[in-house]
């Protein structure tokens, strides 16, 4: 579905999608991308992505 955000798609999730050759990978949101949306800048982030992606990030930060 084409919604002109940009999502946030983990390594493991990015490498499943290669592995199954189908184009289609699963954002943190749980949007599915399709590779060829990934070819065209988006206007705007996802916020969900966005926050999930933030929330890692400062977890990431306490555990140093």
């Amino acid at each position: 579905m084409l919604d002109g955000l940009t999502h946030a798609v983990t390594d493991d999730e990015f490498l499943r999608g290669i592995r199954l050759k189908e184009g289609r990978y699963h954002s943190l949101c749980g949007h599915e991308v399709l590779i060829h949306s990934c070819l065209a800048p988006a206007d705007r982030s996802c916020p969900t992505c966005r926050e999930l992606v933030n929330a890692s990030a400062r977890v990431a930060v306490r555990r140093r």
